[in-house]
């Protein structure tokens, strides 16, 4: 039994792993300008403590997985000679199959290992999950800025407004 299978592990073919780790932690920062709270630093991050189990669970889904199928072209890659390739649903599928997102105990980091016969490729997809959740956090976080910014625009106004008013009388 122990020879069969070590001749069984010795045929299958060789499964490599590659990781990247993703430090989780917001980029934002507390815009606060008006009725800031006293010793509040406007200059430090926002602690998110929901922010990392929730990133593990975005980077697993298609908003993040299908611009790595498309950029790495993994549905042709996968889909064999000859073939026509794969659908986007079979390509998000398999990726889901080689992929795993694990928190890094007692850090902010996630570790997020890709398996795959050829190495290169293994860790060309990790990269490539990494680059694309930062990129799409970065827009959030702009988003989030520029919201910010909106608001105080506003608030200089109405405080624009209230300086009038007093000059006024």
């Amino acid at each position: 039994v122990l020879v069969t299978a070590a001749v069984v592990t010795y045929f299958q073919p060789r499964e490599y792993q590659s990781s990247s780790f993703i430090e989780v932690r917001s980029t934002a920062q507390n815009p606060h300008i008006f009725n800031q709270e006293p010793g509040g630093d406007p200059n430090l991050p926002i602690h998110d403590p929901t922010l990392a189990p929730t990133v593990y669970e975005v980077i697993q889904r298609t908003g993040i997985l299908y611009p790595v199928i498309e950029d790495l072209k993994l549905q042709e890659r996968w889909g064999g000679r000859g073939a026509p390739g794969l659908s986007r649903e079979q390509a998000y599928a398999i990726l889901r199959g080689k992929l795993e997102v694990e928190p890094v105990r007692n850090t902010d980091l996630l570790q997020i290992s890709v398996f795959d016969q050829n190495p290169q490729l293994a860790a060309d997809i990790a990269n490539k999950i990494v680059s694309v959740y930062q990129d799409k956090r970065i827009e959030e976080e702009k988003d989030i800025l520029n919201r910010a910014v909106g608001s105080m625009k506003d608030e200089v106004s109405k405080q624009q407004q209230s300086v009038d008013d007093a000059a006024a009388d």
